[in-house]
């Protein structure tokens, strides 16, 4: 039964290959390059859900543990105009440094850029899809002078956005599942050819 041989081998390379697959979307690193949905600043700015937007250079950083996307750090910005919401002359906010897959801040001290900020807790956030060319900021959007009175934590005062992600990271979850699913119309279409015939 030569036929039915070549059948249990191909489904079973099919589903060696399936399951080798599988195990490489575990959550056990993060293998995929950050992947953004680029819009112009005029597009950035007009979104509805936009809290708060500045124009800034970069003061301060100091590392505040690790989260969930990596290591943490609280950044200080000399604000130098605002765009969106209400912020102070010196704002500040935390998010993950970048590791060129968590879609973090890659700054140093001295750094002139726009960004667009989003509601964490009681405080701000922001990632590498919400940062702009300061001076394209500048020219798409009605620049404003930062509040001269600091807020109680430092930052102005955030506007609650529930579901802000702050930028439109794109995570490939799609082509992940097509994959897993054409991997699985190949072990059903091989045991298909490979059943032996009756008579």
């Amino acid at each position: 039964m030569p036929n039915a041989h070549r059948a249990d081998r191909s489904v079973m390379l099919a589903g060696t290959l399936l399951l080798v697959f599988l195990f490489t979307l575990l959550p056990t690193g993060r293998a995929h390059a950050c992947s953004c949905m680029f819009m112009e600043p005029e597009e950035a700015l007009a979104q509805a859900d936009v809290p708060a937007a500045f124009v800034g250079a970069l003061v301060a950083r100091e590392d505040a543990g690790r989260g969930e996307f990596g290591a943490q750090v609280q950044w200080t910005f000399e604000v130098e105009a605002v765009l969106a919401g209400d912020l102070a002359e010196i704002t500040t906010l935390r998010a993950p440094q970048d590791d060129g897959a968590n879609c973090g801040l890659n700054l140093q001290v001295g750094d002139r850029t726009a960004l667009i900020l989003y509601s964490d807790g009681d405080g701000w956030s922001s990632s590498s899809c919400s940062t702009y060319d300061a001076d394209a900021m500048l020219a798409a959007g009605d620049p404003q002078p930062p509040s001269p009175v600091e807020g109680e934590d430092g930052q102005g005062e955030p506007f609650a956005q529930p579901g802000h992600d702050g930028g439109l990271p794109v995570v490939p979850i799609a082509i992940a599942v097509l994959g897993a699913a054409a991997i699985l119309a190949a072990v059903v279409l091989l045991a298909r050819r490979a059943r032996p015939t009756d008579g």
